[in-house]
């Protein structure tokens, strides 16, 4: 049981396990390293039917376990008060005191952090760093209770419940850690009774009954109670014939429930809750293979900058800011770790992807219940491939762009998902969790249609934000991009193709950031829709293109004589025959959504002009294409 490996075998097929992975990689911190100055680094691995966990150079001792438990923690140091007017503390269930434990004040915690962003926010006190665990800890353990701490019920609080009959049982915490190392100290099933021996033995070695504080009449010392929110389809005495999962049967083990909260504060976090949306979303990151420090100051910085009040947008939000801060950590790590993998910025390398449940709100007045109604999987990009800091650098840039594109997109100022906008945030949630680039060029056909829209919403109200693409991001994004057996690259350099979309963007976007009165062309609306349309077949794009820059070259010939200004360049006819070599060549749907792309999207010139939304016509000398 004292070694430097643990195993933990997948048993649940959704995100339990990878909680119990880190809460058990939380408590082999914990004693190995609570008295140490140098920190002894702990990876944690997915070997396919199991996760495995490394103390890297080093050898759990029995010595280690020892000297932790003269003074043991828990691993979770608070129990909650919910109340504003306080709630009294728990009882010893023998003596009748109140316990002398710490609290953790939600409404104090949610107040000081609406204060961060208030003038005085260099006065305010700092947030609990694990009070959004907290908070979703509280709401799932005290939902169901008219009581908070009224442990001694079947179906009291499991939060507070586990935290008890730890803490009232703290002289035996040494037990429970060696039953819990040996337990995963080889890939196995889960053998309760073996456990259950090891952990809550009947007698001493002088044949001596054992006797442990237990919560309530006929409760059992090795076990708990069921919570939905560290395990999903366990929601027994909790909802009412509503929809729900499959509820599992029995009592579980206080032990392994205990390694799944301590893993909530390594791996999990949520959207929901609030005024916006009032349901919840619970995602548990899965690791590939990744050091625990990592983990956690991936973790810290993610948290800081994710929000969404979409559950659709907090998917896709999700990925790419959990990757975002990997490759932003990965320069320092690889010093400090010597990783081998090739791609070291690239964040599949790390991680596999999320589990994620959504709860659905089924009694809105307290005490709420929820059900959980849908389990997935997210799997991290994988088309994030950085071998250089160039790379990784290129692809903060891209997320960065991606996530101000995802922000942007709402139905209605009132409701995100709304309308046409779901279907497209779905499409480019696809693409980031499958990484099948035909994906995202079926968001870009869609996006290019939702810009009209956008831009149409905005004359209407000033305060509707839209955000287009940079061709240089796109640029940057398709360059290593591959399908069937051509790149990508091969298409969007073509000179052909560049001046078609520029043809396309001087007819749409540029002129949707030119004043009314300064315009001297039609804005094309429809041209989104028909592009899309008539991409399907090669005969049809040819056809369409060429009508279209028939007309776009005949206007532009018109202005010319009108002003003696050139606004904007011709395309010739050399420009036309190699874009129709194109079609000859690629598939024509490919050909017409990268035109989507770049036809509705600025260059980086264009691009700083709209900061002031008020892009100038005229034609420079040196402009992209």
């Amino acid at each position: 049981m004292y070694q430097n490996k643990y195993y933990i075998t997948k048993r649940s097929g959704f995100y339990q396990d990878a909680l119990v992975l880190y809460g058990l990689a939380r408590l082999l911190d914990l004693i190995i390293n609570a008295e140490r100055n140098e920190k002894i680094e702990i990876i944690l691995k997915d070997n396919g039917i199991y996760y495995e966990i490394e103390i890297v150079d080093y050898s759990l001792t029995e010595d280690d376990v020892i000297k932790f438990c003269i003074n043991p923690k828990i691993g979770f140091d608070y129990v909650f008060q919910e109340s504003k007017k306080g709630t009294n503390m728990p009882k010893h269930p023998k003596t009748g005191e109140e316990l002398n434990l710490n609290f953790i004040d939600i409404q104090k915690e949610w107040e000081k952090l609406k204060n961060q962003s208030s003038e005085n926010s260099e006065k305010v006190q700092a947030v609990n760093p694990d009070f959004s665990i907290y908070a979703l800890l509280s709401h799932f353990s005290i939902e169901f209770l008219a009581k908070e701490h009224d442990a001694g019920s079947t179906q009291g609080g499991m939060f507070t419940r586990t935290f008890l009959q730890l803490f009232l049982n703290q002289n035996k915490y040494e037990g429970f850690i060696k039953a819990i190392l040996s337990q995963f100290s080889k890939p196995n099933v889960f053998d309760e009774q073996e456990f259950n021996a090891i952990a809550f033995p009947k007698r001493n070695d002088n044949n001596e009954k054992i006797k442990y504080y237990t919560l309530g009449k006929g409760h059992k010392i090795e076990n708990t109670t069921f919570n939905q929110l560290i395990s999903p389809p366990s929601s027994k005495g909790i909802n009412s014939n509503k929809p729900r999962l499959t509820e599992l049967s029995g009592d579980p083990n206080l032990l392994i429930e205990y390694l799944k909260v301590l893993g909530c504060f390594e791996g999990m976090y949520s959207i929901g809750g609030s005024a916006d949306f009032d349901d919840y979303r619970v995602y548990v990151c899965e690791p590939k293979e990744i050091y625990l420090s990592m983990q956690r100051m991936v973790m810290k910085a993610f948290k800081k900058g994710f929000f969404s009040n979409s559950s659709i947008k907090g998917d896709i939000l999700s990925e790419l800011l959990f990757s975002k801060e990997i490759i932003k950590h990965s320069e320092e790590l690889q010093e400090q770790f010597h990783f081998s993998f090739e791609n070291i910025f690239s964040p599949k390398n790390y991680v596999s992807g999320f589990f994620v449940c959504h709860y659905m709100t089924i009694k809105k007045s307290p005490p709420k219940k929820h059900a959980p109604i849908n389990l997935a999987y997210l799997k991290i990009p994988v088309f994030i491939n950085a071998k250089t800091i160039g790379d990784a650098n290129d692809w903060v840039e891209i997320i960065n762009e991606l996530i101000s594109i995802t922000r942007s997109i709402k139905g209605s100022q009132k409701n995100e998902e709304a309308g046409d906008a779901i279907q497209g945030l779905d499409k480019l949630r696809t693409y980031i969790s499958s990484s099948r680039i035909e994906s995202f060029l079926d968001f870009q056909f869609w996006y290019s249609q939702y810009l009209m829209f956008a831009f149409n919403k905005k004359q209407q109200d000033p305060k509707w934000f839209v955000k287009t693409f940079r061709t240089d991001t796109l640029n940057k994004f398709f360059k290593n991009m591959t399908m069937n057996n051509f790149k990508i690259s091969e298409i969007i350099s073509n000179e052909g193709f560049k001046k078609v979309a520029y043809a396309i963007r001087k007819s749409t976007v540029t002129l949707q950031y030119t004043p009314k009165d300064q315009r001297k062309f039609e804005i094309r609306y429809g041209l989104a829709q028909t592009l899309q349309n008539k991409s399907k077949s090669p005969t049809d794009m040819a056809e369409f293109i060429g009508e279209f820059i028939g007309i776009y070259n005949a206007e532009t010939a018109r202005n010319v004589e009108k002003t003696g200004k050139i606004l904007r360049a011709n395309v010739k006819d050399n420009d036309l025959n190699q874009f129709y070599e194109l079609l000859d060549k690629y598939p024509s749907k490919v050909v017409g959504a990268l035109l989507a792309s770049y036809g509705f999207a600025l260059t980086e010139k264009e691009a700083s002009k709209t900061a002031s939304e008020n892009i100038t016509t005229e034609v420079e000398n040196n402009e992209e294409n």
